[in-house]
């Protein structure tokens, strides 16, 4: 018995989330990791490759959120504030 790896990928074929699980098949909560990487710019709405948030779907706490500079350098990481 092992892991399995998957790689979901968007219409633009960049991959946009990651999930392992023990099984071969993946059912909606079932993975030991789950990511969601959003390619989508938060001010203008495109999509220009660059990752502006992981959002850890098993833990929100661990989600990330990025912000990039003029030259599309990384100015900031951090993690996403949550609150119960």
């Amino acid at each position: 018995m092992g892991l399995y790896e998957f790689t979901h990928q968007n219409n633009r074929l960049q991959a946009d989330g990651f999930s392992v699980t023990a099984s071969p098949t993946l059912t909606c909560g079932s993975g030991l990791m789950q990511l969601k990487l959003g390619m989508q710019d938060p001010t203008t709405g495109g999509n220009n490759g660059n990752v502006w948030n992981i959002s850890n779907l098993l833990n929100d706490n661990r989600s990330q959120v990025f912000d990039y500079d003029k030259l599309n350098r990384i100015a900031s990481a951090r993690e996403q504030a949550v609150t119960e």
